[in-house]
Formats: structure tokens, sequence, C-alpha cells
């Protein structure tokens, strides 16, 4: 696995940063050490270029030549702990506090009656799950990642299941290629979900609260992009206005840079006062899925009778004992069971008498968000990944070939993508 630094590389250097920031409190010291990790962001930057492999990770081909450490400091975010990069405690939340006591007094002023929803919290989930146009299956997160390119001006990525690295190259050849969206839904709650992201801290230390605004309820979608386009973004952007990001008006005028912002922010447990243009009183959540988005082959974890998201009608005998089967599976470490439960649910005889899989929602995907769905924070993801890994590879031949490459094990690259952040939420 080629990486354009490495990946060891970059998080090394990046963590060096950090310190420097973290430890010079001094308003001088601080903004010198701030300086100094933009300054070594640019360099890497410009080392992407020289050595430039295409890809941001690079080729796939690669892969096996290593595997992932999982006490490398890349990935301290994946066990799930917030604030182990940076902490509330020392981000400035007295100037928060001060900012949301002048909001207060500017809504008293107002005389702006509160609503039934004003003791509510906003639950806003931002997903960036994105159909292929080509192949038309749901591309997630960390695959999205992986395929997107050192090129802070392309908003595009490669989906891994309907092109090869090498066609992807090739600039006559377009199929898999597409611009993935990141979809925020906003909701009214009575209570915060239970989730890998804890609910705005700023909230607990104002009085009374703020009339809450209108919610809209429609989906916001704008293009996700990778953090070389952000940061892009983000230099044109201060570059027209220094002090563009104290103005909540970005959320409408600058929609892709606010909500990548929030995103990426709270992928990597960040404190920072855009969560509090949203709602005064929010829960941000980054998700892996969206339940009503799904027009094709249904996904297993639908099925759950705890849930309300398919009709009654649509829950056969069938499939709830699909579910149970493969949830009970994973629970006794039968993942092998798992996957031909899986299997022989889509397995059909087509008219020449030849076996072949019907359509299906991928198998591992199914299996691990199934299995996210019922056990939660005890589900050892990097355990799900290795045990897929050896069990898939025990298939018989004539069921391999007929199976689709988004059946196929994740790559290290995509797992690394997956390591690097916080974890996702499932929906």
């Amino acid at each position: 696995m080629t990486m354009s630094p490495s990946l060891h590389s970059l998080v090394n250097q990046m963590w060096k940063g950090y310190d420097d920031v973290r430890m010079d409190a001094v308003s001088s010291k601080l903004k010198l050490g701030v300086s100094s990790l933009v300054r070594e962001v640019k360099s890497l930057n410009r080392s992407y270029r020289e050595r430039g492999s295409g890809t941001l990770f690079g080729d796939d081909s690669d892969d096996e030549a290593v595997d992932i450490d999982e006490d490398d400091p890349a990935y301290q975010l994946d066990c799930g702990k917030a604030d182990s990069i940076l902490s509330d405690d020392w981000w400035l939340k007295e100037v928060f506090l001060q900012l949301r006591r002048e909001e207060l007094r500017k809504a008293e002023t107002d005389e702006k009656k509160s609503t039934p929803s004003s003791s509510k919290i906003v639950d806003v989930t931002l997903s960036s799950c994105t159909s292929c146009p080509t192949c038309k299956t749901m591309i997630y997160d960390e695959e999205i990642m992986s395929g997107w390119k050192v090129d802070d001006q392309n908003l595009n990525t490669v989906c891994p299941y309907c092109t090869s690295s090498e066609d992807a190259t090739q600039a006559a050849e377009r199929k898999g290629v597409f611009a993935p969206r990141l979809t925020v839904h906003m909701e009214f709650r009575d209570q915060p979900l239970s989730s890998w992201y804890r609910p705005s801290s700023f909230d607990a230390d104002s009085e009374g609260g703020t009339p809450e605004q209108s919610l809209e309820t429609e989906d916001v979608c704008v293009s996700f992009v990778s953090p070389l386009v952000l940061r892009r973004e983000v230099e044109t952007l201060l570059a027209s206005d220094l002090h563009a990001l104290k103005d909540p008006k970005i959320m409408t005028t600058h929609p892709i840079v606010f909500w990548n912002l929030v995103y990426y922010l709270r992928r990597l447990s960040l404190p920072t006062h855009l969560y509090t243009w949203i709602s005064p009183r929010n829960h941000v959540r980054c998700v892996y899925d969206r339940p009503l988005d799904h027009t094709g082959p249904t996904p297993l974890y639908l099925v759950n009778p705890n849930h309300k998201f398919l009709p009654s009608e649509k829950i056969t005998s069938r499939s709830l004992g699909v579910w149970r089967t493969v949830t009970q599976s994973v629970q006794e470490n039968k993942l092998f069971t798992a996957i031909q439960t899986l299997i022989n649910d889509s397995r059909r005889v087509t008219d020449n008498g030849q076996i072949a899989l019907g359509p299906h929602f991928p198998v591992f995907r199914d299996i691990l968000f199934a299995s996210l769905d019922v056990f939660s924070r005890n589900l050892l993801r990097d355990s799900l990944d290795k045990q897929y890994l050896e069990e898939h590879s025990k298939l018989p031949p004539r069921i391999m070939c007929i199976m689709p490459p988004q059946d196929r094990p994740q790559s290290l690259v995509q797992r690394a993508c997956r390591k690097v952040f916080l974890p996702l939420d499932l929906f």
C-alpha cells in the first residue's frame, strides 16, 4: 500500500504541529504554532504533487504488502474516545459562552415567544453515502475517501466496484467516476440518541435557552469534498474575507465549506463554534446510512423488529429469519454461517439452469450494519474485518465466481480511511 506520503508519516508530522499549538498557550506563541502547522501542511501538499501517485493513498494493488498496525497513533480516534486530540477545556469556552449570552440578550429584546419545540434538541445527521451512477451501488464513507485524488480542484471519487485502479488512470475511461454528496438531515428530538458523538457541551452553561427558529425539514445536500479541496476552499474564502468564519451567514452563502467543515471537525472530535450556529441545542452526528433512501435491495438491519422503517407487510418471516441467523452467528463468532445465509437468501437459478445471485445488498456491508445495529459499541470492528476476510477466502470457487465485487472484503486502504476518524453512527 503505497502512500504519498505515508499515512503514518503524515499523522506524525501533523501531530507534532498540534503539540506545538497545545503547548504554546501564550497568544504570540499560539499564532506562531498555528503558522508553523499551516506551513507544514502546505509542504506536505507540495510533496504530494511532486511524488503524485494519482490516488490519495496509492494503488490498491499494493495493499497486501503491508498490514494495519492497530497501535499506530494515526488510528487513535478509532477507539471512539472523544477529545483525544483537543479537549473542550483547552478550547476558549468562555468566548463561546460570551457569544451565547449576547444571543440570549438579543432574543429577549426581540420579544420572541418560545415555541413548544424550544425544549427539544435538534438532531443533525451528516451522511456521505452516495449511489454510484454506473453500478447503482451505495458507496459509503471510507470507500469514497479511498477513491479521492491528490488534486485540490477535483471533486470526484472513483467507485471501487465498477472500475479498477488501472482504468481510473485513463483519461478516456470515465466509468465509476462521480462526485459524492454530503446529505444533512435535521429533526427535533426530546432526548439525544446514543452516539459516538456527544451533544453540544456549550448549551449546558446557558441559562434558559433561545427560542428556536423554524427548522428546515428538507434535507440539505452539498458536495462532499476531500480535505485537500476543503482546505483550498477555506483559504479562498478567508483570502476574500478574513472574518468569514465569524459570520453565521456562511451556512447559506458557502454551504459546501460550512457543512464539510462541520463534518470533518466532528469526525476528528474537534470543538468549534460552528455547531452553535445550527441551533442553540444540537446533537451533530456523522452516520453511515440514510434508511429511507434505499430504492434498491433492502439492507438487513431495516428488518430489525425494533425499527419502523419498513411497513410490516414488507417484513416477511423469511427476512426476519435471515436477520436473526446473521446477528446470532456474529454473536457466536460463526461468520461463515452468516455469509452462507445471505448468499443462500439471494441465490437464484437462471433459465439455463445456472446458479446466480440476484440483486442484493453487499454481503459484508449487510453483516456490518446489522451487527452495528444490534451490538453497537460492543462490536469489535477490526475483528469483524479480519474474520470476514478469512471466511470469505473459504468459500467454494463455484460460489466465489458468482459473487459481485461489492461482496469482497474491504481493502486495507478503505479500512485505514475508516480508522483515522471517530467511528460513524449507523443512522
